[in-house]
């Protein structure tokens, strides 16, 4: 079943991304990465407290010799912000969308503007590489500020690997930090089921 995600931010991304922007590449990583962040939102009970922050980067930290060996190899995935110039700088945003979670509706609705920030706002940000019709992969930068749900004041962050296959974009890696900590708390391990990749 399609995240509603989509839904929510399709009308700003059909404005935003341009000739070099592969539209699968996004529906794919929407559905992938949103799949966790619903399993981690379903513990949200306060309206309009968590929002997500969908960009595009086009300025990630390079050339640098880090990698993630991880589903074939990618770049790690970090630019320029906070503590920049180093593994942990945030990769920065040509242009972003919002959508916050409803725990009424159990699904993301759209948001025009960021919101003034407030001590219990919790925020899921998604950092989705520029041009990608001209690559075969994709590093997805991830990060939950201060923290999820289930760790508020505990920051974390999460890498997607995407190659491009005959049939479309796939998830082929993942890494978060601190490890899965946030998923122990759920009840069920389905929602990861995504996450248990077999090793290349």
């Amino acid at each position: 079943m399609p995240s509603s995600i989509w839904t929510a931010i399709e009308a700003t991304l059909a404005a935003q991304l341009d000739g070099d922007d592969d539209q699968a590449l996004w529906e794919a990583v929407l559905q992938e990465v949103f799949k966790d962040a619903e399993a981690l939102a379903q513990c949200e009970t306060s309206n309009e407290r968590i929002l997500a922050e969908v960009g595009r980067c086009s300025h990630w930290l390079r050339p640098h010799q880090t990698r993630w060996v991880d589903g074939g190899g990618f770049a790690w995935p970090v630019g320029y912000g906070g503590i920049g110039y180093s593994r942990s700088g945030m990769p920065q945003f040509d242009w972003a969308t919002f959508a916050y979670w409803s725990p009424v509706d159990k699904k993301w609705l759209p948001r025009a503007t960021r919101p003034t920030r407030s001590s219990r706002m919790i925020t899921f940000r998604v950092a989705i590489p520029s041009r990608s019709l001209q690559h075969e992969q994709a590093a997805v930068h991830t990060v939950w500020r201060p923290g999820p749900p289930q760790h508020p004041r505990k920051e974390l962050v999460q890498f997607y690997g995407f190659r491009r296959a005959d049939d479309g974009w796939k998830q082929t890696a993942y890494r978060a930090f601190p490890d899965e900590m946030a998923y122990d708390d759920l009840e069920t391990s389905s929602n990861r089921v995504t996450k248990r990749l077999d090793p290349p």
